[in-house]
């Protein structure tokens, strides 16, 4: 019940703040990266998300909001970093660390990698660790790789007892210009953020081993003095050749997370 108070006293706060919906973007080219994911503490933001159906449409009936708290700095993985607070419905989902460096932004990799659990990887076996999730003077970039060796996996439509043995990759690229993202009655000009999360590799079952191959795709957007505005991961079919046995079809829902309000301290 605090947990729920706490994020009501978010929405009114936000609500007497309207004019904030308003506020004059920097437009300074000298503006550091931090004017992208300003952290100050006690900032917060407010999304609408939902599931994604097959076709990448929204499905109305899965509606959640979402909110995101700034907390105080400390040390994190050795780097002095800020603690976002997430809370779905008014409850404590997780925290997730964040800083910035020269014209770049790093973030825990357990921000992207339960985006994946949902397609069977054992992502519990990635240490976690920070990754560079936005380069705002870079182009293309690397942002993680696993191998996974012999890992058990459950997926699917397909049987117990299934290995993997696969190289995973996480790559990422910036959008040449900038994108127009919905905001109440007006539009943010925001950056896009490609994250290409790639499996390569091949799956055994019993004395059988058949190839698999499949990227998931998620979109990060970066609105100048505002934050993250938009977050969208993508629906995917995984195709994966069983041989004489067929083959499977596993779809893979993706999900989608939209700004609606946010104060900034």
């Amino acid at each position: 019940m605090k947990k729920l108070a706490v994020f009501l006293a978010m929405v009114l706060i936000v609500a007497a703040c309207s004019d904030d919906k308003k506020n004059p973007v920097n437009n300074d080219p000298q503006s550091t990266t931090k004017n992208y994911l300003p952290m100050k503490s006690g900032s917060f933001w407010i999304y609408d998300t939902y599931d994604l159906d097959m076709q990448n449409q929204v499905n109305p009936e899965t509606k959640q909001i979402d909110s995101v708290v700034a907390g105080e700095k400390s040390i994190y993985l050795e780097k002095e970093a800020t603690k976002l607070k997430q809370f779905v419905d008014g409850e404590l989902n997780a925290n997730y660390h964040f800083y910035t460096e020269e014209k770049s932004i790093f973030a825990e990799s357990n921000y992207i990698l339960p985006l994946n659990s949902g397609f069977g990887l054992p992502i519990d076996k990635i240490t976690n660790q920070w990754v560079k999730i936005a380069d705002f003077d870079g182009t293309n970039w690397d942002v993680l790789s696993y191998q996974f060796a012999d890992e058990s996996i459950s997926m699917p439509q397909l049987p117990s007892g299934i290995k993997l043995n696969a190289d995973y990759k996480v790559t990422a690229a910036r959008s040449a210009g900038n994108v127009a993202i919905p905001y109440g009655d007006t539009n943010l000009d925001a950056v896009e953020i490609t994250l290409s999360h790639t499996v390569t590799g091949s799956i055994s079952y019993l004395l059988f081993s058949f190839p698999i191959t499949f990227t998931i795709t998620q979109k990060l957007y970066f609105a100048k003095d505002i934050g993250i505005v938009k977050v969208i991961t993508q629906s995917q079919k995984i195709n994966i050749n069983l041989g004489v046995a067929g083959s499977q079809t596993i779809d893979v829902p993706g999900h989608q997370k939209t700004l609606t309000n946010y104060k900034l301290q």
